[in-house]
């Protein structure tokens, strides 16, 4: 994984009664973490997901449909790699400012031979893993006696590395806990 220059976080303009965003294939997105939106080019607001196939009205009415939804508490919908969003923005809106962000997970970025200057994507206490792991995957595949070695340094190393990055942030307790959903 390479050490990316930018962070996964994408904003564009919005664009006057535009529902559809693409995503761009170059940006390698794996998942969406959260969509915010501005109408007003100051106040944002987390657009919530949203199934369109779960709507029991018709849609299709564009202004009709815009008028189901509010500004202040938008939705998204993740539709043939495009971000569709509810409701769409007016022309005062994309005068004022109106933009859609995105923050996301995108697929690695591996490296090649002509990479000199590029760091693995973690932190540098960690880069000797990346040896230690071509180290044991050789000694494997050639039945080499250090093996066990090796595999015992990675697991410390491994074990370390998740200690490391569970208390990175330390202004939040992670806690996992079971989600209950409401169906009422």
């Amino acid at each position: 994984v390479n050490l990316s220059t930018n962070y996964p976080i994408a904003t564009t303009p919005l664009v006057a009664n535009q529902r559809d965003y693409s995503m761009p294939a170059s940006e390698k997105i794996l998942k969406i973490k959260r969509i915010d939106i501005t109408y007003d080019g100051t106040n944002y607001y987390r657009a919530e997901p949203l199934d369109t196939g779960e709507i029991s009205y018709g849609l299709g009415g564009e202004a009709v449909t815009d008028g189901r939804f509010s500004k202040d508490k938008p939705f998204f919908d993740l539709q043939y790699n495009s971000i569709w969003i509810y409701p769409r923005a007016s022309a005062s809106d994309v005068t004022a400012g109106a933009l859609l962000r995105v923050e996301y997970s995108r697929e690695i970025d591996e490296f090649t031979t002509s990479d000199t200057t590029q760091e693995p994507g973690i932190d540098e206490p960690f880069h000797r893993m990346l040896s230690i792991g071509a180290s044991l995957d050789w000694a494997i595949a050639k039945g080499l006696s250090n093996k066990n070695d090796l595999g015992q340094l990675w697991t410390d190393y491994e074990s370390r590395l998740r200690r490391y990055y569970g208390k990175k942030n330390e202004a939040r307790d992670l806690v996992m806990k079971q989600a209950y959903q409401d169906y009422s």
